[in-house]
């Protein structure tokens, strides 16, 4: 069975990285299942598709911005994957309207089965936090444009379920847009990471943040959480230190708060860091940092790829937006309110000091990824129920 997955995504845009390895890691786990799987992707100004057992390039073309440039890809995609007698097409969603609904429509005419992936949803809260922000900076076109745009996916959405099989998400069960949807944890290839070795160094706690940093990762409430802890203490037995690991366009707002509360000393930034060089800063690391405000994008839980990447490490985390797979009460996951207070550090250190040399519990959390959160058994999931 043949599979065309469609991303969208730019393997040379810093933004995309975390979520193209995602991308690949699933790719994988579906070929581990008995698919023969293809992969699109921007690779710079070519829009290509690799097979991806072997990595060859098995077609590539440059095609233009615009309406013309959409219509073009989204004719050509379907002409080829008709020609390799695609069976399935899993499309990561990207944005819906004539020329891609038009595609999705012909390749299911023509026995392909169709299902996409809303990686967030609802996602109107996100959506609309970008478009806030083309008003802010005084972008009025590019943000009318945005809006009729809207208007015009809203217009496509009533007809998704005539040739949508099933949609598959990480946070929704019932049906979304008339259409059966599939609820699967966020995947990780525990193959790719492997259970560190790690013991805590005498008076410091290293906590580790890594991610594109955006409004919902809400890392300016452990600032904040961390100003206050460093203000009430006249001795510090246990220095807390936190690492920042990634870029993000709440980046600068993070190193504005900590210039402002004068915790240079506490906070550093390390910048995009990947393979050996990120597993040595895991490994040293005591606590990671999951994601503390998907409230602020209108999402009352979530399925965060960055809590299922801490279990495979076997590093304990905390997080403050309820998680699909955890109940509130893991011994190696701390569970913080779900709003924009201040992190309460004086228990967060409470917490890190009971776990941080605990090898039992970094096992604890590796047995469960194994279990829980490969894509192997993710994917094998979709093509049984999803297909």
């Amino acid at each position: 069975m043949k599979m065309l997955y469609l991303s969208r995504l730019d393997i040379h845009n810093t933004k995309h990285i975390g979520t193209y390895n995602k991308v690949a890691t699933m790719c994988n786990g579906f070929e581990r299942n008995g698919q023969l799987v293809y992969l699109e992707r921007y690779n710079g100004p070519k829009t290509e598709i690799v097979r991806v057992a072997d990595g060859t390039v098995c077609f590539e073309k440059e095609y233009g911005t615009g309406v013309k440039g959409r219509y073009q890809f989204y004719r050509d995609i379907v002409s080829w994957a008709l020609q390799q007698q695609v069976n399935y097409f899993y499309i990561r969603f990207d944005h819906l309207d004539f020329f891609a609904s038009s595609a999705y429509k012909r390749a299911q005419k023509a026995g392909i089965t169709v299902i996409l992936e809303l990686p967030t949803y609802p996602y109107e809260g996100e959506r609309d936090k970008r478009h806030r922000e083309l008003l802010i900076r005084k972008k009025y076109v590019q943000y009318l444009i945005k809006k009729l745009l809207v208007l015009d996916e809203q217009i496509h959405i009533r007809g998704v379920h005539r040739y949508i099989h099933r949609i598959v998400t990480y946070t929704h069960t019932g049906n979304i847009w008339n259409t059966p949807t599939l609820c699967i944890d966020n995947g990780i290839d525990c193959n790719r990471i492997q259970l560190r070795e790690h013991s805590c160094i005498k008076g410091q706690m290293r906590f580790v943040c890594i991610a594109n940093l955006s409004i919902w990762h809400a890392l300016d409430r452990f600032v904040e959480g961390l100003k206050n802890y460093v203000g009430s203490k006249q001795n510090l037995e246990i220095k807390p230190v936190l690492w920042v690991v990634g870029e993000g366009s709440e980046l600068p707002h993070i190193k504005e708060l900590v210039s402002q509360y004068g915790l240079e000393d506490y906070v550093k930034f390390l910048g995009p860091q990947h393979g050996e060089a990120l597993d040595r800063i895991i490994s040293q690391a005591d606590i990671g940092i999951g994601t503390l405000g998907l409230h602020r994008i209108g999402l009352q839980w979530g399925s965060t790829l960055k809590a299922k990447e801490y279990c495979a490490y076997g590093l304990p985390f905390i997080y403050g937006s309820p998680e699909k797979s955890l109940t509130g009460s893991e011994p190696y996951a701390l569970k913080l309110p779900s709003d924009d207070t201040p992190v309460d550090l004086e228990k967060v250190m409470d917490f890190a000091v009971k776990v941080c040399n605990n090898q039992d519990v970094f096992m604890q959390m590796r047995r469960k990824a194994e279990a829980e959160y490969s894509w192997d058994i993710l994917t094998k999931n979709i093509l049984e129920e999803g297909c």
